[in-house]
């Protein structure tokens, strides 16, 4: 995904720097990036609220999100309103995860999940109105909605 290069706890141990290997955002797992963005409980209860909103069925985590966006069978306008979602979960998810190491706080999931609707929708009405897309407006619908 990233090519290994985010400094999670896991690669600065491993650079040799005295760091804590436990995640930063659910305390209960060593801290890479496979762990960060798959397989915490945090992140992926926060997936699952993205999924829920934009009325999405499908498994929870980023990877599988990845896949399934470069498999389904869907026009150009929603694979990008996809791809849109995914690099918003993933750069907040980033960012919380900064947040929590730094300040030692966590956000509550629900206020994640508003956080990634509110980034997308302006891109998604700016990519809208460039490609004259109207029937993509259920997704931003359900985007403010939250």
């Amino acid at each position: 995904m990233c090519r290994d290069v985010l400094p999670v706890r896991s690669r600065l141990a491993h650079i040799g720097l005295n760091v804590t290997l436990e995640c930063c955002v659910c305390g209960c797992y060593q801290e890479d990036q496979a762990h960060l963005f798959y397989d915490c409980v945090y992140v992926r209860l926060v997936v699952a609220g993205v999924l829920k909103v934009m009325e999405i069925d499908f498994r929870v985590g980023v990877s599988c999100w990845l896949e399934w966006s470069q498999t389904i069978d869907a026009d150009k306008s929603t694979r990008r309103v996809l791809l849109t979602l995914i690099k918003a979960t993933l750069y907040w998810t980033w960012n919380q995860r900064n947040y929590a190491r730094l300040e030692r706080k966590l956000w509550r999931p629900e206020k994640l999940i508003k956080l990634i609707c509110n980034d997308i929708v302006p891109r998604l009405r700016m990519y809208l109105r460039r490609k004259r897309c109207h029937s993509l407006g259920k997704w931003v619908q359900r985007l403010i909605i939250v």
